[in-house]
């Protein structure tokens, strides 16, 4: 997998990393989702409604849209792709307070996720507690907070139809998304 990723990962001219996703070679076709994906969505845009959180979510999704890290995708293209069910969590101490948490596990009964069709990598929770005691034998410690981090990765063109999501605007009118 360390090979495939080497072989396939580019550094793009405003100097985000593009990277291709792993597929399990022979997997299952990997379902469009729309529904499952517009019935959660309509259970979180229930859940903000009248709160601060709405106005909050709607920032963070025109600020990707300003920096390219996602696009609009027309109606017109609603019927292809693989949509993404996503939901928002809140942390008040972070740099970023509200942030969108994507569900690639998600599935209709029957069907594969988008998480079947993938090769998994290396568990690096289990290595934790080992860094942290690492950590903890020396007099200086070095931290970074790397804000964002994962934003400035963004998908080859041939997988970006596999990271659609929708949101309904504050207008609600249903818009289509996918990853840059």
């Amino acid at each position: 997998m360390r090979a495939y990723f080497l072989n396939t990962v580019r550094v793009k001219e405003e100097g985000r990393y593009e990277v291709s996703l792993p597929w399990i070679e022979g997997h299952p076709p990997v379902p469009r989702n729309f529904s499952i994906s517009r019935k959660r969505l309509e259970n979180t845009i229930h859940k903000v409604t009248g709160s601060r959180f709405r106005a909050e979510y709607e920032e963070v999704l025109e600020d990707w849209l300003q920096k390219g890290i996602i696009d609009e995708v027309p109606m017109s293209q609603r019927n292809k792709g693989h949509y993404l069910p996503h939901r928002y969590v809140v942390k008040e101490n972070s740099t970023t307070k509200l942030r969108p948490v994507f569900d690639a596990s998600a599935r209709e009964p029957g069907s594969s996720s988008l998480n079947h069709c993938l090769e998994k990598g290396i568990n690096l929770l289990e290595i934790i507690p080992a860094i942290v005691s690492r950590f903890r034998l020396h007099k200086v410690g070095i931290i970074a907070d790397i804000k964002r981090a994962f934003l400035q990765l963004s998908l080859g063109k041939e997988d970006r139809n596999f990271f659609r999501f929708l949101w309904i605007n504050a207008e609600d009118e249903l818009r289509i998304f996918s990853t840059h």
